[in-house]
């Protein structure tokens, strides 16, 4: 999920605090097809302000795809990639940029031209996220690794290995908090220099 202003989306989803009122965005979900014969949401990822919606989808003829739809609607905008494989568990959606959780990684524009690949051969990912400022990416693989990613030039500029179940970077992006399978939270500095771990 993401929150902006009094807005809290997650999935195809938009709840508006102000009004109490929850709005499905219905043109952004596969269509349902009789014994499991359709297509298969696997993630869902929205912008900062709400205005784009990217989701990956399972295509039962064959492979995925991922496609940007209108926030204010769910109507699908474009196909940013197709391809054969698994579909990327995790998406992050900026205000220039989309990055999908490819093996590796895969940064592209809102056309779904590549601006760049990131090194990072994690296989699949659970989690991307960005500090407010989009400076800094965290991309989370589950019981392997967190990398922090600089994304002026799209490097991986530090790796805390672990047996991680999720984290979350501040929006400052000066911390990486990463919680453990075990339920153990673990704090670390993040900079151009790396994550250098709390105690």
């Amino acid at each position: 999920g993401r929150a902006f202003g009094e807005r809290v989306v997650w999935g195809p989803n938009l709840l508006d605090l102000d009004t109490n009122t929850l709005e499905l965005r219905a043109a952004a979900v596969p269509e349902p097809m009789p014994m499991d014969q359709g297509d298969v949401a696997q993630a869902y990822a929205w912008s900062g302000a709400g205005e784009w919606l990217v989701r990956s989808t399972s295509r039962i003829r064959s492979g995925f795809e991922v496609t940007l739809h209108r926030g204010s609607n769910g109507e699908r905008a474009a196909t940013l990639h197709r391809s054969t494989g698994v579909a990327p568990q995790a998406l992050w959606v900026g205000r220039a940029w989309l990055v999908l959780g490819l093996s590796p990684p895969e940064v592209v524009d809102f056309e779904g031209h590549r601006v760049a690949t990131i090194e990072l051969d994690e296989g699949s990912l659970a989690r991307l996220e960005a500090s407010a400022d989009e400076r800094w990416l965290i991309a989370v693989a589950i019981n392997r690794t967190i990398a922090l990613i600089d994304t002026a030039s799209w490097k991986v500029v530090g790796r805390w290995p672990g047996r991680w179940a999720d984290a979350s970077i501040t929006p400052k992006g000066h911390a990486v908090v990463g919680l453990e399978l075990d339920g153990t939270l673990r704090v670390a500095r993040a900079s151009a220099a790396g994550l250098e771990e709390l105690e």
